[in-house]
């Protein structure tokens, strides 16, 4: 049985990366475009995610970070005090 993304979202809070320069660099997560395939990624900044499993300290120069349509932590967070479990959905505005 296939949980949709409005389904994961109504179980998980909602973090935002976009209004917070808090959430670490390489926060690993998982990133979709169809909820089908989910991708291993590190968070970069601003909705962006280094490709191909990278991390900000490994990518190649010049390679360019990826907008996905979903994404999810995949591993729990904490920031400011507030705990993100794994699951979570990553608000990029």
């Amino acid at each position: 049985m296939r949980t949709s993304f409005l389904a994961i979202l109504s179980l998980y809070p909602l973090v935002s990366f976009s209004s917070s320069n808090l959430v670490p660099i390489d926060t690993k997560v998982l990133c979709s475009d169809c909820e089908l395939r989910w991708r291993k990624r590190h968070y970069f900044k601003d909705g962006l995610v280094v490709p191909d499993g990278w991390s900000s300290w490994t990518c190649p120069e010049g390679v360019d970070c990826l907008r996905w349509k979903y994404i999810k932590l995949a591993e729990e967070l904490v920031v400011e005090g507030v705990v993100y479990k794994e699951g979570t959905i990553v608000e990029v505005i």
